[in-house]
This record gives structure tokens, C-alpha cells and sequence, in this order.
């Protein structure tokens, strides 16, 4: 049980994860990293206010990442929300099966990779107590219906509309995908940050570990 962290599309408003150390905006400019050393290490030197400002920006990342791996063996947040085709959907109406909840964007690479895999996943274990639901966070529906027709077997679970971003901070979401395996009794087992196809054998494992689990409601 734990949290991986694979390719994945930073999640920020801006598209970008504001807390990434300095040293990384200077290589844009094509720099070399030895450089980029001594002049951070001078910059330190002259200017202590810069170090403390890297330390607070580090100690905001530390913070970021621990409350993501706080998110697995903890109940999932409830929500509630709406499908294209106009209906609600709560989390709880799932209680008892295990849940493959991806939150995800037709802007991200990542996911455009992944949706191929929720389908056959759902195909796969469908029949076994496991269901695939998906948050996307598009603000116009428009971008969706194109993504989905471009897809070879057109996804058959359900697909939540969530323009205004409100559930993935319930899950204190860093990238897209972000696809947490929530277990019978509703408690985050599982959480992956972005994907790799070679890791589809790792994920059907969590997928069959949890479906093999007997639980009293």
C-alpha cells in the first residue's frame, strides 16, 4: 500500500508548481549546473534573505508531500457531483465495491495515455465489485466529448464534471492523472500521481489485492 509518483501534469492554475526550487528556473536560461551552483552559493553568501526564502519554499514542498501521503489507509473524502449526462453521483453510492477514482484533464498528456487502460481496467475486473469513476476538471464540456471521441473504445463509466476544481483539493491533488484505489470499505489505499504504461501490471495487482479482500459492512 503506498503512493508512486510517475509522468504527471503539474495541477496548478497556472499550470505550473510554484514551489519548484530556484535552481531549476535558472537552467532554463541554459546555464550549466556548475555555475548554477556557484552562483546560487554566492547568492547565499551575499544575500542570507535568500536562503531563507529557499528554506521556507522547501519546507512548503515538505509539507505539500506529506499531506498527499497522509491521504493513503484514510477514508475518502465524500463528494458529490454531476455526469454530462445530467445526473448525480455521490461517492457513497459505491460503498461496498472497489473504486478506481482518476481526476484527470484533456490538456494533460498523461491521462490521454491512461484513459485506454481505465477502460479495459473496468472491462476487466467490471463483473468482480469494481467500478472506474472519473473527475475531470475541463471548464468547457466541449473539450471532453472530443477527447472521449478520439479514444478507440469509448469509455462506458461514469465521468463527473467538476468546472470549478472543488473535489481535487479534497484530495490534495499535485499532477494529473491522480488516480487513488479506494477499498470496500472506503479507505485510500492506493494513490498515483501521473502514468506510465509499464506500470499497468502495478496497478491491476493493487486492483486484484483489494478485490480479493473480504469485508463486513
Amino acid at each position: 500500500m503506498g503512493m508512486t509518483c510517475e509522468e504527471a501534469q503539474p495541477y496548478h492554475q497556472d499550470n505550473m508548481l510554484w514551489y519548484r526550487p530556484v535552481i531549476s528556473v535558472m537552467g532554463r536560461y541554459g546555464k550549466t549546473e556548475a555555475k548554477m551552483v556557484n552562483e546560487r552559493d554566492m547568492m547565499i553568501n551575499k544575500k542570507p534573505a535568500i536562503q531563507i526564502f529557499r528554506m521556507i519554499l522547501w519546507i512548503i514542498f515538505f509539507w505539500i508531500t506529506n499531506a498527499s501521503a497522509q491521504s493513503v489507509n484514510t477514508v475518502a473524502p465524500p463528494f458529490t457531483g454531476t455526469l454530462i449526462s445530467g445526473e448525480t453521483v455521490c461517492l457513497s453510492d459505491y460503498q461496498g465495491k472497489v473504486v478506481l477514482l482518476d481526476i484527470w484533464a484533456s490538456w494533460c498528456g498523461p491521462c490521454q495515455q491512461e484513459m485506454p487502460f481505465l477502460v479495459e481496467s473496468c472491462q476487466k475486473f467490471g463483473k468482480d465489485g469494481f467500478v472506474v469513476l472519473t473527475i475531470n476538471i475541463d471548464k468547457d464540456v466541449k473539450n471532453i466529448r472530443k477527447f472521449v471521441s478520439k479514444l478507440e473504445i469509448p469509455p462506458d463509466f461514469p465521468i463527473v464534471l467538476d468546472q470549478d476544481a472543488k473535489i481535487p483539493p479534497l484530495y490534495q491533488v499535485e499532477g494529473m492523472p491522480t488516480t487513488l484505489l479506494i477499498d470496500r470499505k472506503g479507505m485510500v489505499r492506493y494513490r498515483h500521481i501521473g502514468f506510465k504504461p509499464e506500470n499497468k501490471d502495478s496497478y491491476l495487482e493493487e486492483i486484484t489485492t483489494l478485490l480479493k479482500e473480504k469485508t463486513e459492512l
